[in-house]
């Protein structure tokens, strides 16, 4: 980088062991890093990451991604070197960090593996002029509002794909395979520079939204005061738009906001016990059936949310396309406004019951509270030590999470650095993890070897798919707690 005080954007991405940040694993991280006009600074980006052994990936991740345990295991660090190399980059002074969904996974991924590895969760997001942005809400506001230069690719039942795969292929961007990090890295970039391109005053409108500031100028529960807000949640019938009112803050997240689309059926908020409208929004499809999800959603004021002002409603042709009715919509905030207890009702259904919180200490980044100056300190010392070293240090944490974190640290990355206590511990805790349901991971053993067969005996495969599915039985015979 020429002048480490101009902005630069790091395009990235990872390639993990199945869909849930929380609980598993990247296997793969790709990234490059531009100037603000897309043009290439230094070389590309590519990392392995080995896994653990209290760790089983979904068979149709690798089938998927084509990496197998054996190659990352080969080729990868392990988790808290592979982590400290992606800290740097996303770290680097006057960095925005972005991708194609990353805010929604793999941001999580990185806070997540930031947070077993001792490394703060947070700091590269805000620290040294650094940021975050998301391509995937930038296409979405593009659907929505400014479609004209963009090829937007049909299904066969004739909904759109906002797939970044198909965009890129729609648009004749290149984009060599699909689910292999680096090259989801470039069509990400070559996406974001066709909307620039095309529609310069929305891509710049929206890159201004990663401030928060500028977001709560506009979004104010105590004035009600309604906006256009894009989102995945809001499904493609909606062109993933809705005119909401925030209604009021989060109980425990002083970053989110509670907004209704004014668009919704509205009254259960007034009719409807806390309990009832809970039960609702909590509900998957599945369990609702034919009911209506009410229309409340969140908004996370430091995930770069898609909103603009109601003045881009001016636009005849962006209301006509949203199908936006300004009657129906002035009625609803009317009532909102008037109705006595819907705010209160909607602060206490996101109030979370203490059985939800999660005991296990990797899943409790959230629900832990941060740590103290003096157990930062320690875990930098525990990041600079060497591993072999750390079993026989002793430390006195202040949290009570952080012994048993430092055990799991040891065992994952340097695991010939354990005392004899603490691995008894893990591999109480491994067989644990791996063999009961509700031990902790995403697949038990069983889970895992009865969908490799499904999977072997569901379809035709490929030489590659075939040596796939025995590579992952192989790995899991040798990490069987026996």
């Amino acid at each position: 980088m020429s002048n480490s005080t101009e902005q630069t954007y790091f395009w990235f991405d990872f390639e993990t062991t199945g869909t849930d940040p929380i609980r598993d694993r990247p296997m793969q991280f790709a990234g490059m890093r531009t100037d603000m006009n897309f043009n290439p600074i230094g070389e590309p980006v590519m990392l392995y990451c080995k896994l653990a052994d209290d760790v089983l990936p979904h068979p149709k991740a690798c089938l998927l991604t084509g990496i197998s345990p054996q190659q990352a295991n080969r080729d990868g660090l392990c988790e808290a070197e592979f982590m400290g190399e992606v800290q740097k980059h996303l770290g680097a002074p006057n960095t925005i960090a972005l991708g194609y969904n990353t805010l929604r996974f793999d941001d999580e991924i990185v806070r997540h593996g930031f947070y077993r590895n001792f490394i703060d969760p947070y700091a590269r997001e805000w620290q040294n002029g650094c940021s975050r942005w998301d391509v995937i809400d930038l296409v979405r506001m593009c659907f929505a509002m400014r479609p004209d230069g963009i090829v937007w690719p049909k299904r066969e039942d004739g909904t759109y794909s906002l797939k970044l795969e198909d965009l890129s292929v729609a648009n004749g961007l290149a984009h060599e395979q699909a689910h292999d990090a680096l090259s989801d890295v470039y069509a990400t970039i070559g996406l974001a520079k066709l909307i620039r391109d095309k529609q310069p005053k929305l891509f710049d409108y929206y890159l201004s939204m990663k401030d928060k500031s500028a977001l709560q100028s506009f979004i104010d529960p105590l004035r009600m005061k309604p906006f256009l807000h894009i989102s995945g949640m809001f499904g493609q019938e909606k062109k993933f738009a809705a005119f909401v009112a925030p209604v009021a803050h989060h109980p425990s997240n002083k970053n989110a906001v509670v907004v209704v689309d004014l668009m919704g059926e509205i009254a259960p908020l007034q009719e409807w016990t806390v309990d009832e409208i809970r039960q609702n929004l909590f509900s998957t499809k599945e369990q609702l059936g034919s009911q209506l999800r009410l229309p409340v959603k969140l908004i996370h004021l430091n995930k770069c949310p898609a909103v603009a002002p109601a003045t881009f409603l001016k636009d005849p042709t962006v209301v006509q396309r949203l199908q936006l009715d300004g009657e129906v919509c002035r009625q609803n905030l009317a009532l909102l406004r008037q109705a006595d207890g819907i705010a209160a009702k909607l602060v206490q259904v996101h109030e979370r019951e203490f059985n939800d919180i999660p005991k296990d200490p990797d899943q409790m980044l959230y629900s832990g509270g941060f740590f103290s100056n003096e157990d930062r300190r320690r875990m930098e010392e525990i990041r600079a030590t060497p591993g072999y070293l750390l079993g026989e240090m002793e430390f006195s944490f202040d949290d009570r999470r952080l012994d048993e974190m430092l055990t799991r640290y040891i065992a994952r990355n340097y695991p010939e650095g354990l005392t004899s206590e603490r691995r008894e511990q893990w591999e109480e805790f491994r067989s644990t993890r791996l063999l009961e349901r509700d031990g902790g991971g995403t697949l038990t053993m069983s889970e895992y070897f009865a969908m490799l067969n499904e999977i072997a005996i569901g379809g035709e495969l490929t030489a590659a798919q075939q040596h796939m599915l025995q590579d992952l039985a192989d790995y899991a015979q040798s990490i069987y707690p026996y």
